[in-house]
């Protein structure tokens, strides 16, 4: 296991980061009506190889989500 330098947080669990993750679209109004965790990597005994379905979305959640993102510093393509 790796060592956590000062300050450093350790890695969340798949439900943790989930949910750190469905908190923070949603302070930014955006919901992704299929995320979820995908149980077919969660089964894996290696969490680094855990997966989040993002799931679909449609075009107004795909431009909020750009818009989001861009607002972040993210540079869009």
């Amino acid at each position: 296991m790796k060592e956590l330098t000062p300050g450093e947080e350790p890695t969340p669990t798949i439900d943790e980061a989930l949910t750190r993750l469905r908190d923070a679209l949603a302070d930014v109004g955006i919901t992704l009506p299929s995320l979820r965790v995908d149980q077919t990597s969660a089964t894996h005994s290696d969490p680094r190889f855990h997966l989040l379905d993002l799931g679909r979305c449609n075009v107004d959640v795909a431009t909020s989500l750009t818009a989001a993102l861009t607002r972040a510093g993210a540079t869009p393509a």
